[in-house]
């Protein structure tokens, strides 16, 4: 960095392993704005940084922010997904149905194999 610049400058020099190059602050509106989009939504490419100590503590709201407001969303969707208490009645006469015609079917299973085995005593000649 160059002596004569200081942190807020709009563009420095910067040290990189294949040599230095020109850092320069885009102070745009859609930069910020793309900045704390990507950064709201825990994507973070990397591509928009903030470099400033206020820009760090707007990107830092920004994402627990949109973190936040993410999670109302979502559960907004959820609100929206629940049934009515009509419909969860008539699922629920729907599953006593089922299970009535189950419970059937396993009587008719147990009625046959009491049947069978009260046939094999007495082919046996048990009584």
């Amino acid at each position: 960095m160059n002596s004569e610049q200081n942190e807020n400058a709009f563009t420095w020099e910067v040290w990189q392993f294949r040599g230095s190059f020109q850092k320069v602050n885009d102070k745009y509106l859609w930069n910020a704005c793309w900045s704390m989009f990507s950064a709201s939504t825990s994507v973070g490419w990397g591509d928009v940084l903030p470099t400033t100590h206020i820009g760090r503590v707007v990107a830092g709201l920004s994402n627990v922010l949109g973190i936040v407001m993410i999670s109302l969303l979502t559960s907004a969707f959820m609100l929206n997904l629940h049934y009515s208490p009509e419909e969860e009645s008539a699922i629920l006469m729907l599953e006593k149905e089922k299970a009535k015609q189950e419970g059937i079917l396993h009587a008719v299973k147990l009625l046959q194999l009491w049947i069978r085995m009260r046939q094999s005593k007495f082919a046996l000649g048990e009584r």
